[in-house]
């Protein structure tokens, strides 16, 4: 009897649930991803400092660790698709307020940089609760074929957020790429709103 082929990583994708899971990380993802770019691609217009780049990059990870930690309790505590869909709005809160800053022509670096430190700590809140979803998505057979995709989603997410925020910037405008960013968040917690976990 001829050996059966073993079954792609792809194949975990007929499951409904895993498919609007994958396309909510890569919207959010996306969406995450393009903000910080773009933002550092303003901030540096607007102070010509280096620094400030740097400064961005130690008061963006100052809040992670503490942010997980409540967000691992918060998730043992109540739905977790919920606890995403929580912490997804305080990231669309943060691009809502960066477009309203560039439409009004708001350039104070800090005020700017408070908005990018809340995405970053409701990304790192959400990340226990994203993590023990994905689990209830697929049967545990199939469990680590969901994880490869789930990475290849999320390294997708990585390279095509800064380029669309890049290519926004340049066709458009500063504003139209935090109201694409914004658009993807929304995006992302319609689809995990529906998603309904089964095993």
């Amino acid at each position: 009897m001829p050996a059966q082929a073993a079954p792609n990583a792809g194949s975990v994708l007929r499951r409904k649930p895993l498919r609007r899971w994958v396309a909510a990380r890569l919207a959010s993802g996306t969406g995450s991803m393009m903000l910080r770019a773009v933002f550092l691609w303003q901030l540096y217009d607007i102070t010509k400092s280096t620094t400030m780049l740097g400064l961005l990059g130690v008061v963006s990870f100052l809040p992670g660790p503490l942010a997980s930690l409540s967000g691992g309790l918060v998730a043992d505590t109540f739905e977790r698709k919920r606890v995403v869909m929580a912490a997804q709005t305080v990231g669309l809160a943060a691009a809502l307020g960066l477009v309203s800053c560039s439409v009004l022509g708001a350039k104070n670096p800090w005020l700017l940089m408070a908005f990018v430190v809340l995405s970053s700590a409701a990304f790192a809140f959400e990340s226990p609760a994203r993590q023990a979803l994905l689990p209830s998505l697929v049967p545990k057979e199939e469990f680590s074929r969901a994880v490869t995709v789930m990475g290849t989603a999320q390294s997708l997410a990585m390279m095509s957020g800064p380029a669309l925020g890049g290519a926004l910037i340049a066709t458009t405008s500063v504003t139209a790429a935090y109201a694409t960013s914004a658009g993807l968040f929304v995006a992302s917690i319609l689809l995990v709103s529906g998603i309904e976990a089964r095993f």
